[in-house]
């Protein structure tokens, strides 16, 4: 029984660390996000990092991110949103917004509002606390989407060990997604 639960640990713990190398280490020198206190990643327990090329505006790009309230029209991994100010739709600094992501309830808060250049909220539970940014950047063809994702507390320590891979996967669906939509509403110059 003794052999059986040591070649378990030895097994998760080298799938843990084969399925962590496709992930981006944070490079601090490439860093474009503001991170508050206590979410830098060099101090937290799990970070993911994702990006892709639009060929959209920035504009149009914002537009999609800030309309909280219509995500789910395009995107199912963030479900029941709700706005703490229920005649509100659409992201601004200071909102405080509630949906559930990957099994959590999360109580989120925009900490960062750049029309067209960044947005980032910050979520505290219990079990897991984080910091979600978006950096858009202009580029010939449209623009640049960054999304970095720093998270502390029991849950992304458990997550960084047996899910290394589900929230960077999660997040290239969602920019997967915010390309086709912002592609199909392409206001760029002889598109």
């Amino acid at each position: 029984m003794k052999k059986i639960w040591i070649t378990m640990i030895l097994t998760m713990i080298v799938l843990s660390l084969y399925s962590q190398v496709s992930r981006k280490k944070y490079i601090e020198s490439e860093n474009l996000i503001e991170w508050p206190t206590g979410f830098n990643p060099k101090v937290t327990d799990f970070y993911v990092q994702n990006e892709i090329e639009i060929n959209a505006s920035p504009e149009v790009v914002w537009d999609l991110l800030i309309n909280a309230g219509d995500w789910n029209l395009w995107y199912d991994g963030i479900q029941n949103i709700k706005f703490e100010d229920q005649e509100e739709k659409v992201l601004r600094l200071g909102s405080k917004v509630f949906w559930n992501s990957m099994g959590q309830s999360l109580n989120n808060t925009i900490i960062q509002y750049e029309p067209n250049k960044a947005l980032a909220w910050q979520f505290n539970e219990s079990k897991i606390q984080g910091c979600h940014a978006w950096i858009i950047l202009p580029t010939d063809n449209g623009c640049l989407v960054i999304t970095d994702e720093s998270q502390t507390g029991q849950l992304a320590k458990l997550q960084k060990l047996f899910l290394p891979n589900k929230l960077k996967k999660q997040h290239d669906d969602w920019l997967r997604l915010l390309k086709q939509q912002a592609e199909s509403k392409n206001d760029l110059p002889g598109e």
